[in-house]
């Protein structure tokens, strides 16, 4: 796989703990997957967006920036995905493309319209067969509705609002990328836009 991962650092993941169960998460994360394997990217979202590393395998740059990580400022969702559509331009051919965001779910979601840069975002990710994987580290009243649309399906939700939880949610993710099933993923495309299932 190549794979973005996608840390909200907005000022609200401090309010009650949310980066540091963020961080534990991710480290575990980042610990487990197989860097032989897949290659990892890793995008922020503050009051902007920005690419802290490019698509690669270099384990302890990505433990470095995480480690690095500091709150600041609103969400800027829409400015996050952007980065991972420039981002995964440069994916393999042949390699599952992946967004797994991690956010506490306190964000302004704009209203769907052409010109609105989120909806651009979320649609060309589904055009491009992208699979994104959204894990919320709030409780379930904490978590907007609109958390869930940006998933690419139900199984690709999950919401963890205590560290050991993100760990193991994103531990099973880890472990899924090596099996071959939930490589074979296939697009099945209609009114509503790209929805996703894995292959026999």
């Amino acid at each position: 796989a190549d794979l973005v991962l996608v840390l909200d650092r907005s000022e609200s993941m401090a309010v009650k703990g949310q980066m540091e169960v963020l961080r534990m998460g991710v480290a575990a994360f980042l610990r487990n997957i197989d860097l032989s394997l897949h290659r990892v990217a890793m995008v922020t979202v503050g009051t902007e967006a920005e690419t802290l590393l490019t698509l690669g395998q270099d384990r302890e740059a990505l433990q470095r920036a995480l480690a690095e990580l500091t709150v600041e400022g609103v969400t800027d969702l829409g400015g996050g995905l952007h980065q991972d559509r420039r981002v995964l331009d440069a994916r393999r051919e042949g390699a599952l493309p992946l967004v797994i965001l991690v956010s506490d779910g306190s964000t302004a979601f704009p209203r769907p319209s052409l010109d609105d840069p989120w909806w651009q975002a979320h649609a060309w990710l589904q055009l491009e067969g992208i699979s994104s994987f959204v894990a919320c580290v709030s409780q379930a009243q904490g978590c907007a509705q609109r958390m869930v649309s940006l998933a690419t399906g139900a199984d690709h939700f999950r919401i963890a609002p205590t560290g050991a939880e993100l760990e193991t949610v994103l531990l099973d993710l880890a472990g899924r990328l090596d099996r071959p099933r939930f490589q074979r993923l296939s697009v099945l495309q209609n009114l509503n836009g790209a929805y996703f299932h894995e292959s026999p």
